[in-house]
């Protein structure tokens, strides 16, 4: 027994000598590093607090604490890395360059000191990453890819190493093509019976039942060997026939609407050269009769109905060719930027040419800046740019196809590439309206289908998503219930190996619109339960995203906006008031004052006047509690409020500043404007990354000609009181900036910065009830006067 305790007290002697930690110190290690793994995956998946620095900065010092208290741990490696890890989560969310300079240092002294373990490779593939796509540094990054390559090209980072290396370089790195594709059917599908499928490369395109149809070459849409032949140009001053025209305009309608409902002859071509044929003679028996101009917007938007089929570079060309020849013709119809619009998009969204979109949006804008196109025209401009940006800040990304690929093409990349991984599938959804990102690695295949209602077998209308060539990372659950939301379920299946599919189950569905978005990339998915909520989406009995040939609409100047007579019914009776920040959130803070407080009670004041006006007044909140950004338009837009005001407090690092202002959602012209959004920001849980969708979504949805209107009102009366109550009031206008606040509202919208808390004058005053209650009888006012314009406007 004795030999035995000099035997153990030799054993620690040596180990404490040779430097190796001691069985208690291992285990304290290990339990720490564990905490520190759980706290890490937990934060993942906690968006709230994900959204803030703090515990993301807890939770690398947790790791960087293992490091430091047990430097001998055989497993120290791994910490660091994992430090390195929430140091990149951290970075991927604040978006600033010295986070991701952190990062990236970290992941290299990983690979530096720990050259020989497992995750070296890993490290320095994420430093890579960062230095050549986050940081702009394209020649560290290949260097750290060299080295991958160089060490360890059996590891399993080479593959990716190389696939980066080339997106570094310019060289095409084996992407998949852009097309959508066939997916045949599963096992575990047949199982289910509840969603359609193809059987086989000549079934495809019947498949989709009210879908999309997917042609293949067994359905008669061979690939042609030589270019489509150029579209006939009407001919003016021919003999005309107007009987005949509208005999065969009738009958291509009649032709148009059977083939969208068939899916079976959609999915072949000579049913399409058909109805283009029927509209070129419409046009063509009366070139300067009243049709004339919708005969020959019908024959492209079949042109490109058939290529969002055939998926062939010449018949998207042939589409914006006869767009074009739209325009020229008929330079004054109201279908002239209709047809601009239709065609940029094909630019920018099927042949890859996003300056000719660009160029081809401005010169829309010029010639027709108030069109009923002109707001999807800034929207898409708003989008090209945003793309533009991020292109030049990441000079490493790989170029574009030049054009989308054939769904049907039988080549393959000289080596594998593996699979991408679906990394996320997040939903923001209320009663009318869901909006749904799939975030993947990279880009890859993929097709949505609709499958119609099933009462008796008790499915609920449902999208699918199809991924032809992804796997879902480990993080992703296979299935989540929403519960109070337009949205009910979510899942992800893998049918087949390597194929992976997005399950999509909602209340109703009445029009939806699925895009792919870059940087990174993932897959949006919209869908309305009314065709008001989603204007611009797809009917789920028709084959793409589309606006059908249309009656040319030519209203009087004087006619007030469509939405804006149907959706606020010309009155504004109930008004939605929200207290900026609150709860855990203080928001700006100077000279006593703390926004959340402030905002709070004047948002009682305000409300307290406009029900005395007669107006019904709701609040986000009428406490002192934490409400997400995204939430608080979600609440006006389930409220059914005709408007949205969000009060807030201003602050300046500069004392001097000071004055009233009045905001709309728009992007941002100024630099203290951006200043605004990028504080009143600060708490939401989106990022940088997203600039893309929120431009695009922001400029399609916002009510931005009325919130305008209301800013204006808003403005001007509650100057003109401070003025009149003997108060200093300095104006600084009303000014647009792209506030997460008011993204998403159905309504106009407008955010009030009340004054400068930071300014001691301005804090002087913001503490006085007087000076409060001035305030609030000019904003009340200015709500007023709004809803008098559209009473009056109503009247005409």
């Amino acid at each position: 027994m004795h030999r035995f305790f000099a035997l153990l007290l030799f054993s620690l002697i040596l180990m404490c000598c040779l430097g190796l930690p001691a069985p208690a110190e291992a285990a304290d290690a290990a339990s720490a590093y564990t905490a520190a793994k759980k706290e890490l995956e937990a934060l993942k998946k906690d968006a709230r607090r994900a959204a803030l620095r703090e515990p993301w900065e807890r939770v690398v010092a947790r790791f960087d604490g293992v490091v430091r208290e047990h430097p001998n741990w055989p497993n120290v490696p791994a910490a660091m890395f994992h430090a390195a890890l929430g140091m990149e989560e951290l970075a991927s969310r604040s978006f600033r360059k010295a986070d991701f300079e952190d990062a990236a240092r970290r992941f290299e002294r990983v690979a530096a000191k720990y050259a020989w373990h497992v995750l070296a490779d890993d490290a320095l593939l994420h430093a890579a990453d960062i230095r050549g796509n986050r940081l702009g540094d394209a020649a560290d990054a290949r260097k750290l890819l060299d080295t991958i390559l160089t060490r360890y090209p059996s590891g399993d980072m080479a593959e990716p190493a190389r696939d980066l290396l080339a997106a570094l370089s310019g060289v095409p790195g084996g992407d998949a093509p852009k097309a959508p594709v066939a997916v045949g059917r599963s096992g575990r599908l047949e199982q289910d019976g509840d969603a359609p499928a193809a059987t086989g490369p000549g079934t495809a395109a019947r498949a989709a039942e009210g879908g999309v149809a997917v042609a293949s070459t067994t359905d008669a849409v061979p690939a042609s060997k030589s270019p489509a032949k150029a579209p006939a140009s009407p001919r003016k001053g021919a003999r005309s026939d107007p009987a005949k025209a509208a005999k065969l305009y009738a009958e291509a309608r009649k032709e148009l609407d059977g083939l969208r409902g068939d899916a079976k002859r959609a999915a072949l071509r000579e049913p399409w050269l058909r109805v283009m044929s029927l509209y070129e003679g419409a046009r063509d028996a009366a070139p300067e009769g009243d049709l004339a101009p919708n005969a020959a917007y019908g024959v492209a938007v079949a042109q490109e109905e058939l290529a969002s089929r055939s998926w062939r570079k010449d018949d998207f060309v042939g589409a914006v060719t006869r767009y074009n020849e739209v325009v020229a013709a008929y330079p004054d119809d109201s279908l002239a930027d209709d047809c601009m619009l239709r065609a940029a998009r094909l630019k920018a969204t099927r042949l890859d040419d996003a300056e000719g979109a660009h160029q081809m949006l401005e010169t829309q804008l010029r010639r027709y800046p108030k069109g009923d196109m002109a707001g999807e025209a800034r929207a898409l401009l708003a989008d090209l740019t945003a793309a533009r940006i991020i292109a030049s800040a990441q000079p490493g990304k790989a170029a574009p196809q030049s054009a989308p690929q054939s769904a049907q093409s039988p080549a393959a990349p000289a080596r594998p590439v593996k699979p991408a991984v679906l990394r996320q599938v997040s939903w923001r959804a209320d009663n009318d309206r869901a909006t749904i990102t799939i975030e993947l690695s990279r880009e890859t295949e993929w097709r949505s289908q609709y499958a119609a209602p099933d009462n008796g077998a008790g499915r609920p209308p449902r999208l699918y998503i199809d991924f032809a060539d992804a796997l879902p990372d480990d993080a992703v659950k296979p299935g989540a219930k929403v519960s109070g939301a337009l949205l009910t379920r979510v899942r992800s299946d893998q049918p087949s190996s390597g194929h992976t599919r997005v399950i999509l189950d909602f209340k109703a569905l009445k029009r939806y619109k699925v895009q792919a978005v870059r940087n990174p990339y993932r897959v949006v998915i919209e869908v309305g339960a009314t065709d008001a909520a989603l204007p611009d989406g797809q009917r789920p009995d028709d084959s793409r995203v589309s606006v059908p040939v249309r009656e040319a609409d030519r209203a009087a100047p004087s006619t007030p906006p469509k939405d804006l007579v149907e959706q606020l019914g010309l009155t504004v009776h109930t008004v939605m008031i929200d207290a900026g920040h609150g709860g855990k959130d203080p928001g700006a803070m100077g000279n006593g004052i703390v926004e959340r407080n402030l905002t709070l009670k004047m948002a009682r004041m305000v409300g307290e006047r406009l029900r005395r006006m007669g107006f019904s007044v709701i609040y986000t909140r009428d406490k002192d509690v934490f409400v997400p950004l995204d939430r608080r338009t979600a609440l006006a837009n389930d409220r059914k409020a005709d408007l949205f005001l969000s009060l807030h407090v201003n602050a300046n690092t500069d004392p001097r500043i000071c004055g009233f202002e009045t905001y709309y959602l728009d992007l941002a012209r100024s630099d203290s404007a951006t200043r605004v959004a990028a504080r009143e920001n600060a708490v939401s849980e989106k990022s940088l990354s997203d600039l893309q969708f929120i431009l695009t979504d922001l400029m399609l949805n916002a009510k931005t000609q009325e919130s305008r209107d209301v800013a204006n009102f808003v403005q001007d009366s509650a100057l003109g009181r401070l003025r009149r109550g003997g108060f200093p009031a300095h104006d600084n206008g009303v000014r647009s900036a792209p506030f997460y606040v008011l993204m998403g509202a159905r309504m106009p919208s407008v955010l009030v910065e009340l004054g400068y808390c930071t300014n001691p004058d301005e804090a002087r005053r913001l503490n006085s009830d007087k000076y409060l209650s001035t305030l609030a009888d000019g904003i009340a006012e200015g709500v007023a006067s709004y809803k008098r314009k559209l009473a009056r406007f109503s009247q005409r």
